[in-house]
Formats: structure tokens, C-alpha cells, sequence
């Protein structure tokens, strides 16, 4: 945002990728100033220079293609390490009508334009889904001094990054263990072989939140002027039995109390006869909707009803 008409990584630039990759770990690797991510302020325009629409506007005249170009850039910073940061309006394409410095220009022109907010509803929703996808990924947020390490199997050609993140957490658990991610300025769509089975979709070029949807592939394929993210399930071997009015589980190799008998076997997404696990709950069967472990505490979540709720000492 600080040169207009020279372009960048994802508006037609050469010869960026190592700095982009460097960017993804927040310039925090061995050797150099940089001590750890927490150092790092991660973004791609402020309140001085150019908004990043205004920028993109000088290399790019189709609003549409702008608009790809837009949610192409914001989702490259919020997949990288560092602390985010963004211009207020940056997700409703604010402008300053093309000038630079507006210190001293009246409040017409300095002014969050709200209507722009209701006009560019898809980017605005774009910015949400992936700010709420970020919350998700320890492997990004990740500010130690050694959270470069999680960055690894990167790789680079001609306009196009990629890189796998070590996403498993501390303090908790996210719902992937590995994420894929693939920066593509290029007008092809690039592929990238993957191992270990299916991986889910969490972004691509037409939505931030296709990590709802729990779609899965076998490949990646990164579309034109886009970036693309998938995550690799941390897959939950979980047994429940019930001792009259204690309920014992295992995640994982993690043994809450003690393991017990004729356990069930319970993954999410599969049916199970809730009245045999819990007792007289007034459920015949129901649906695992979710499942998840926070440090000691573990919830189980069927039919949007928490019948499970544990406290215990991990043996």
C-alpha cells in the first residue's frame, strides 16, 4: 500500500514468493531480527497510505476482478503468523476516492461510508468467515517464539505458495490437526496431491465459511487469483458407558475416570441409542453434533442438547 501502481503478490508481481512464504511465518525463523510472531504486526493496509481497494484500483480496473483480487489478499494475512491487524472499512472496500494522505481532509472523505457495507455484502461476509475461521487455527495464532516450526512441506512455483500448519493446540483443541494452504496468483487452477485420505474445504475462492460445511477432498485444487485452505480432521476415538449416575469416556488415549465395560463407540456425525449411554433422557437415538475437549472438560452435544458435561482427571 505504500507504491500504487507497482503491484504486488496477488495483482501481477514476479518473483515474490520467498518473501510471501517468509510473511507466513511472520519473519520469525532462525537468524534473524525476529524473535517470534508475537513481534509482528501482519497486514496490508492502515489509516496511512493507500486503503487497499484504492491500491488495487490502480492495477486493476474491473470491479469484479477487484473484488476476487480483495478477498484473495485478505485471506493471504489471515493465514499467516503475527498479530492481524486491518483498516476499519477494509472488508466493505473503503476508500478515500484514490488519495493517499488524507490527514488533514475533511471527515467527508476520512468517514466509514456504511452504505458501502450493505453494496459489498458478499466481501464483508468473505472478512467474517474468515475471521471466525482464524479463532479455529493455534497453528496461526501460535505466538512463541518457536511457532515458525509449525510452518512446514512449503513450496513454491511461479505465482503460487503452499504450505502445511501444524495446527494442534496447546490450550485446546481445533477441530483440524494439519492445515493445507495454497496462495495462487495465477490465472490456472493449481493442484496438489495430498496425503492421509480425505481433507475438508475450509475456504476457497467463493466462500470463507465452507468450513461448516465439512465437505471433503482427496485433492487440492486452488482456483484462479485465490487462496484455498483445507484441514485435515483431528479424527476423536471416543467410548461412553454409564455407571448408574456416572458417565465414563475416553478421548483419544486420554481416560477420564476409568475405563469400564461394554463401552459404545461414538464419532460425530453417527447415531446412537442415547438412552443405553445416559440413562432415561427422554431421547431414544440422536446425532452426535459435536464433540469437543476443553483442557479437563469434555462436551458431547446430541440433538443440540450438551447430555454429557465431565470434569475428571486426565490419567
Amino acid at each position: 500500500v505504500f507504491e500504487a501502481e507497482i503491484p504486488g503478490f496477488v495483482n501481477g508481481a514476479n518473483g515474490l514468493e520467498e518473501k510471501i512464504l517468509n510473511s507466513v511465518r511472520a519473519w520469525s525463523t532462525d537468524g534473524r531480527n525476529v524473535k517470534a510472531p508475537s513481534q509482528v504486526i501482519t497486514y496490508v493496509s492502515a489509516h496511512d497510505n493507500w486503503t487497499l481497494w484504492d491500491k488495487l484500483e490502480k492495477t486493476i480496473s474491473d470491479e469484479e476482478e477487484r473484488i476476487r483480487i480483495n478477498k484473495m489478499a485478505a485471506a493471504m494475512y489471515m493465514t499467516c503468523q503475527g498479530n492481524l491487524f486491518f483498516l476499519s472499512g477494509e472488508e466493505f472496500a473503503r476508500t478515500k476516492d484514490g488519495l493517499e494522505n488524507t490527514y488533514n481532509a475533511p471527515i467527508e472523505l476520512n468517514r466509514l461510508d456504511w452504505e458501502r457495507a450493505y453494496r459489498y455484502t458478499d466481501l464483508r461476509t468473505y472478512y467474517q468467515g474468515l475471521i471466525a475461521l482464524r479463532k479455529q487455527l493455534p497453528g496461526l495464532c501460535d505466538k512463541s517464539e518457536g511457532a515458525w516450526k509449525r510452518i512446514f512441506e512449503e513450496w513454491k512455483t511461479e505465482g503460487v505458495v503452499g504450505f502445511f500448519v501444524d495446527n494442534t493446540g496447546k490450550v485446546y483443541e481445533s477441530k483440524w490437526k494439519t492445515l493445507c494452504v495454497i496462495y495462487n496468483s495465477t490465472r490456472e487452477t493449481v493442484s496438489k496431491e495430498l496425503k492421509e485420505g480425505d481433507w475438508e474445504i475450509l475456504v476457497d475462492s467463493e466462500s470463507s465459511f465452507r468450513w461448516k460445511e465439512g465437505k471433503k477432498v482427496g485433492c487440492a485444487k486452488a482456483a484462479p487469483k485465490s487462496v484455498l485452505v483445507l484441514g485435515h480432521p483431528r479424527h476423536l476415538c471416543v467410548t461412553v458407558a454409564d455407571l448408574g449416575h456416572l458417565q465414563v469416556f475416553r478421548i483419544d488415549d486420554r481416560c477420564f475416570f476409568e475405563a469400564v465395560e461394554d463401552v459404545v463407540d461414538a464419532q460425530v456425525g453417527t447415531q446412537l441409542a442415547v438412552h443405553e449411554i445416559l440413562g432415561d433422557t427422554g431421547i431414544d437415538t440422536g446425532t452426535v453434533l459435536d464433540l469437543s475437549l476443553r483442557g479437563q472438560l469434555a462436551i458431547l452435544v446430541i440433538r443440540q442438547r450438551i447430555l454429557l458435561q465431565t470434569l475428571g482427571h486426565l490419567l
